[in-house]
């Protein structure tokens, strides 16, 4: 992010900053942009894009460590620094691009897991989510969520774009969600479609969009 690099620069210049000048946000730059508010060499619009940085042209890092559940539950849902890094790299890589084959808003619904959100949901100890490499999503301005993954699986096909999951999460349902995993915890991309239905009062995925 050349607009955080510019800040930590600056910082750095007034002996505010002493960390990596890397475009990544963290509690160094943020103590060092208040700091530097108080003597007239940052705004308040620096503190926002430190506290709320643009990712890509439509995602802010707010949306990627948003959790339904953690605002309910009031948990903390602040990513590690390797997480962080791997939620810019997956926005950069995917979902900036599905957010562009869409052409239309994506609402996340869960973004990053810090370990006691995943918990609360029931996630896997492997969960994509709580590595900061995939997203739930909807995107209601395009249509259902058979139609977003119908689009996205022939779309990344044509354009080569790599990618771990897509999960069409119980497409009868109102609730009914996309989840998209850029990679696993192992760092593959299986390029697995998958639809996760209930059979029994059990969740079983089918291979493939049904």
């Amino acid at each position: 992010n050349d607009i955080i690099k510019d800040i930590q620069t600056r910082l750095a210049k007034a002996n505010l900053y002493n960390g990596v000048i890397d475009g990544i946000p963290g509690p160094l730059t943020i103590k060092g942009v208040k700091e530097a508010i108080k003597l007239n060499l940052c705004t308040e619009a620096d503190l926002y894009e430190c506290e709320n940085p643009k990712i890509t042209n439509n995602f802010r890092y707010s949306e990627l460590i948003h959790s339904n559940t953690a605002v309910r539950l009031g948990l903390s849902n602040e990513p590690s620094k390797e997480h962080k890094v791997n939620l810019i790299e997956s926005c950069i890589n995917l979902w900036q691009p599905t957010r562009e084959i869409l052409g239309k808003s994506m609402n996340i619904n869960s973004g990053y897991r810090s370990f006691e959100v995943n918990n609360a949901v029931g996630g896997s100890k492997t969960s994509a989510h709580s590595i900061g490499r995939a997203i739930d999503f909807t995107s209601p301005g395009f249509g259902n969520t058979r139609q977003i993954a119908a689009k996205l699986i022939k779309e990344f096909k044509t354009k080569g774009i790599k990618f771990d999951q897509i999960i069409l999460e119980f497409p009868d349902s109102e609730s009914s969600w996309i989840h998209l995993g850029y990679k696993n915890d192992k760092g593959q991309q299986r390029s697995q479609v998958l639809t996760a239905v209930k059979r029994n009062g059990k969740t079983v995925y089918l291979s493939g969009l049904h």
